[in-house]
């Protein structure tokens, strides 16, 4: 009787291994995209969390702050290198204008400045032009400009920006009005003209 052959040879082997070898290295390569392929669920679990907008490190500049207050006692220095606070002024009206050199309103807004002070009787209301020479200036760059359009009235250097600061000034020209009494009443920011001067002065007085 014949004995019946298995239909399984050893040389079959041979063929077997590289089979699986392949399968095995099919399932490698899907589980490692698995990985670097998070299910939905899986990211919405590791989302990068929203960017945060953080406050600045100081409050931002709040130009009412300084009205209803004494005027800060600030030492400045003229052109000349003579020093001054705003105190020495103490029972006149005090115009105080923050300005630059390269202020395109600034500078239009100066002949409106002299002609007001030019007006004034000697303890009458008084203007000083505050600028600090390290803003996109210089002291020579201040001095030319001053000679240019032939101001007279009085010019504070604010070294440090200090009477800046104090004042919260964020823009310029920005205009504060202090009153007899040393005490700043109110400001008014951007370019005035004569008449605009004239009626925030009488303001003070009316209020």
């Amino acid at each position: 009787m014949e004995e019946k052959r298995s239909f399984f040879q050893p040389w079959m082997v041979l063929l077997i291994m590289p089979v699986l070898g392949l399968v095995a290295m099919v399932l490698i390569i899907a589980a490692d995209n698995q990985q670097n392929n998070p299910t939905t669920s899986d990211q919405v679990a590791y989302t990068t969390p929203p960017a945060q907008t953080l406050p600045p490190r100081t409050p931002p500049p709040q130009p009412t702050s300084a009205v209803g207050l004494l005027a800060p006692n600030v030492t400045l220095t003229d052109l000349n290198g003579e020093t001054f606070t705003l105190a020495d002024y103490r029972g006149r009206v005090v115009i105080v204008n923050f300005w630059a050199t390269w202020c395109t309103p600034c500078q239009a807004e100066m002949p409106a400045l002299q002609a007001y002070n030019d007006s004034q009787a000697p303890d009458g209301p008084i203007v000083i032009a505050v600028t600090d020479p390290e803003n996109g200036q210089t002291l020579d760059d201040i001095r030319t400009f001053i000679d240019e359009h032939g101001l007279t009235f009085r010019v504070g250097i604010d070294t440090d920006a200090v009477l800046h600061y104090a004042y919260r000034i964020y823009g310029l020209p920005t205009t504060y009005f202090i009153d007899a009494n040393g005490i700043t009443h109110h400001y008014r920011s951007g370019e005035m003209d004569v008449d605009d001067i004239i009626g925030e002065v009488a303001s003070m007085s009316d209020s």
